[in-house]
Formats: C-alpha cells, structure tokens, sequence
C-alpha cells in the first residue's frame, strides 16, 4: 500500500490530468500514505532482513548502534566511543 500511495503522489499530476482520480482524492493521498508509513514502521526490520541485508555492526554508524549513548558522551570526536 504504501509503495502505491508512493507511486502515485509522485504521479499525481498525469493521474488528475487523465481524470484516474478526483481531485477530493488527490488531496488525500498525503494523509494516507502518512498513515500507510505509521503502519509499516514495526516491520521495518523484518521487510529489511527479507531483502537479505544483514544487519552487521561494521556497517552501522556509533549513533545508529545507541544514540542516548553517542549524544551523552563528552568527546565528540571519538565516534567508537559510544557504540
């Protein structure tokens, strides 16, 4: 659903311009492709892991790995120091 939502607000103007939608249902296309991200979020690791990535900590920035660590630590130039 959201990759639909997506597709077509890119789309929009060619999807109003050939009357495939109205324009009541253009100006809602924001909302429900808002509420179509809220509905994914949990299970964004689990669509991420499905495409085969692995999560491998080299490959994670310290303040990706904990960021109430990274933001606290007094030494900003030390990026290993909080992950």
């Amino acid at each position: 659903m959201l990759y639909c939502l997506t597709l077509v607000r890119n789309n929009l103007g060619w999807y109003l311009a050939n009357q495939v939608i109205s324009v009541d249902a253009g100006r809602e296309l924001e909302e429900a492709q808002l509420s179509a991200v809220k509905a994914f979020v949990p299970f964004t690791n689990t669509a991420v892991e499905g495409m085969g990535i692995i999560a491998l900590p080299q490959f994670l920035s310290p303040i990706s790995r904990d960021y109430v660590a990274f933001n606290a630590q007094n030494d900003n130039e030390n990026f290993d120091s909080a992950g």
